[in-house]
Order: structure tokens, then C-alpha cells, then sequence
């Protein structure tokens, strides 16, 4: 019985493992990935259970069972989001007369990631946040992590942030591997060095009051001091968003920039 590891299970240590222990039924608990990489439900379960699940723990269960607080969203104002289905729209309707070819060669230049990284884009979020932090959550003895669509942007915030808040105000915490220009060699720490930096996170007397992430940090980070997510990157492998909001006495806070509020109430 294995909890969360996908990677592992479904690369070469997995297939070692099944191997070698050919009669060996496997369990997994954890969130299921539905993905061509990774799939819990062609590695894990059995074919006997049409649904694929033994038994399903679900958000409204762990809040009953005070095991996680209610989620509140908070949407940021409309022109600091990106909405996906409507830049689809969009482009469909922009585009509509071009060839298949002069469509694709279109697209390779109007891309998500361009829109996001924007130098006024970042500002206003940033803006917002600094601002939001200040007025909302700082108030009230509490922290704040800020969600970013990736490493650059972890940067690119961090930057913006600086200005606003001061540098000791915010860290990044993120993966500095494959990382061929090491241009973010200045971020890398050893796991001691990451710990002390969340044990100062941690403490409410510590001038760092957000920390910057992309990856890291989004589930099982055990920080009671950390109810607010500023989230501007889409979470579509993460269904418990439960899972990314800590402890806190009543709540926990996800501020939208994305535009994932619809996509959660849908579900």
C-alpha cells in the first residue's frame, strides 16, 4: 500500500517492484491522476471495480470530520483574470477563414504563458495582492503563499513584490533541477536550509510573510499561520483544493486570479 506516489509507481521502480512480486495486489491512497503519463487507475485498483475506487473520501467528508475547513474564493476583479474557454472563443473567431496551417502557425505566437508573464499584468497582480495581504490578512497575525503558472514567474513576482513589500517580505521555495542556464541557482537550497527557511515562515514574529511557489508547497505543507492562497496558476491535477489551504481556525482563503472558481462550483 503506497499514499500519493504516482511517480515512483509508474516509472521503473514500479515496474521493478510488480516483478518481482508478481500476486501482489497494490493500493493507493491519495488523489487519482487520470493522465497519458501518469494514470492511477491502469496501475492501481481492480479491474472488478467498475468505478476503479475501493472508496471515495470526499471534500464535504473530510470538512464533516473537521479533518479540513471550508474553502472560501475570493475572485479577484475580472480584468486581472484569463479565461481560458473565452481566449478559445476568441481565437476561433479571429481566425475563422484561415487555413488548418496559418491556425497553427498563429497560435505557436498567441500563447497563455505570453498574456500571464506580461509586465502590466504582473504589476496589477501583484498590486492586488500586496494589497489584499496588507488590508485583509496581515491584520488578523496570518501569512500568505502566492501561486505562480511557473518558475519565471516565481522570479517576475518575487521582483514586483520586492517593490511593494520589501525583500524580506516574501521567498521563493521551488525546484531548481533541469535547469540548464542555472538561472535559478540563487533559489537553490539544501533540504536544511529549505526547513529553517519555512520554520521562519512559520513564526509569526519573522519579517517573511508570503512565500512564492509553482510546485512545491501545494499540498501537505503543515503551516497553521497560512490560511490565504493567492492562486495564479490553473490547479486541473489538484480535485482536493482542500488539500492546499491550512489550518485555520474557521476557513481557509483562495484568492482567483485565474478564473478557477467556475471550474471548482462545477464540480
Amino acid at each position: 500500500m503506497v499514499d500519493e506516489a504516482h511517480c515512483t509507481q509508474e516509472g521503473d521502480l514500479g515496474a521493478k517492484m510488480r516483478k518481482e512480486l508478481p500476486n501482489a495486489f497494490f493500493v493507493l491512497t491519495g488523489t487519482p491522476i487520470n493522465k497519458l503519463d501518469h494514470n492511477t487507475f491502469r496501475a492501481f485498483g481492480s479491474t472488478q471495480d467498475a468505478t476503479g475506487y475501493m472508496r471515495k473520501y470526499s471534500f464535504a467528508d473530510s470538512i464533516r470530520d473537521k479533518a479540513t475547513f471550508p474553502l472560501h474564493f475570493e475572485a479577484a476583479p475580472v480584468k486581472l483574470h484569463i479565461n481560458q474557454e473565452t481566449l478559445y472563443e476568441k481565437f476561433e473567431e479571429l481566425t475563422r477563414g484561415l487555413t488548418d496551417k496559418q491556425r497553427n502557425y498563429v497560435s505557436k505566437r498567441v500563447r497563455t504563458e505570453q498574456i500571464i508573464k506580461s509586465k502590466s499584468r504582473i504589476e496589477m497582480v501583484c498590486n492586488h495582492i500586496a494589497n489584499h495581504y496588507v488590508t485583509k490578512v496581515e491584520p488578523n497575525g496570518f501569512k500568505g503563499q502566492v501561486v505562480c503558472y511557473d518558475r519565471e514567474c516565481c522570479v517576475l513576482y518575487k521582483e514586483e513584490l520586492d517593490k511593494l513589500l520589501g525583500k524580506q517580505a516574501s521567498e521563493i521555495v521551488m525546484d531548481t533541477h533541469a535547469n540548464k542556464e542555472d538561472r535559478y541557482k540563487k533559489y537553490r537550497r539544501t533540504s536544511d536550509e529549505e526547513a529553517k527557511l519555512l520554520d521562519n515562515f512559520r513564526d509569526p514574529h519573522h519579517p517573511m510573510k508570503l512565500v512564492i511557489v509553482t510546485s512545491k508547497l501545494l499540498t501537505d505543507f503543515d503551516a497553521p499561520i497560512l490560511p490565504a492562497m493567492y492562486l495564479d496558476k490553473s490547479m486541473k491535477d489538484h480535485l482536493s483544493y482542500q488539500q492546499c489551504v491550512w489550518c485555520h481556525k474557521t476557513h481557509g482563503l483562495v484568492v482567483d486570479y485565474i478564473d478557477i472558481f467556475d471550474k471548482f462550483a462545477r464540480h
